[in-house]
């Protein structure tokens, strides 16, 4: 689960707003898990296989992006090897009680991933250039160039970095950080910016043109 196109995200997104329900097997392994894990809670299991290759690939789908992180391990964030297993093995003896035989558990990989980071993106993009330019019209700012929605935050381009130095002595950037949040929150379906507030970056077309040459490709690497 990556973007909001996932299909993952989508079933998920279902579960969560009460429209689906886990059936059989998958109810039972997210109970076991969130037994087994104490304080976790896991909205999801979703089963697909790996292209190219056809991998069985079984994905525990966490609500919240802290309890995902209590399954990643070492300086590079994997995978816990040792819980990988556990799920897997539980998995399979659950097929097994159940004689369910319709699902390959072959070389099965358990992977671990949180719907809320999801969700924060999918609603930060359904702000539209309209309401950005309202936004902008509202702020009466002439030294602001661009409000730029990005994955889980915003950035407020000023068009020199002696504005953006300026702006850190007025009230100005609250008023931006105000002004979004606000319209964000007729998109913040489960609540989670009135839970944790969208981050809000403040930066200058000048640094823009120069440092970046001008490319979003860039700028967003």
């Amino acid at each position: 689960m990556i973007t909001p196109s996932d299909r993952d995200y989508k079933q998920t997104k279902l579960i969560k707003a009460g429209t689906k329900s886990l059936s059989p097997p998958f109810r039972e392994l997210a109970n076991w898990i969130a037994e087994q894990y104490r304080g976790v809670t896991v909205l999801n299991v979703y089963y697909d296989k790996i292209i190219p290759g056809h991998r069985p690939r079984l994905s525990i789908i966490f609500e919240r992006e802290h309890d995902r992180q209590r399954f990643r391990t070492g300086s590079h964030g994997n995978y816990d090897p040792v819980a990988q297993a556990k799920v897997a093995a539980k998995f399979k003896d659950i097929l097994a009680d159940r004689r369910i035989s319709k699902f390959n558990t072959d070389e099965l990989f358990v992977i671990f991933s949180a719907f809320e980071p999801v969700a924060r993106v999918e609603a930060n993009r359904k702000v539209t250039r309209a309401q950005l330019g309202q936004l902008q019209i509202g702020l009466d700012d002439p030294t602001i160039w661009l409000i730029r929605p990005s994955w889980d935050h915003v950035v407020f381009f000023f068009y020199t970095d002696a504005q953006l130095q300026t702006s850190e002595e007025s009230d100005i950037r609250t008023l931006c950080a105000d002004g979004y949040s606000k319209l964000l929150g007729q998109y913040d379906e489960f609540g989670y910016f009135r839970e944790q507030p969208i981050s809000v970056f403040f930066d200058s077309k000048e640094n823009f043109d120069t440092k970046y040459q001008a490319n979003w490709f860039y700028y967003d690497r």
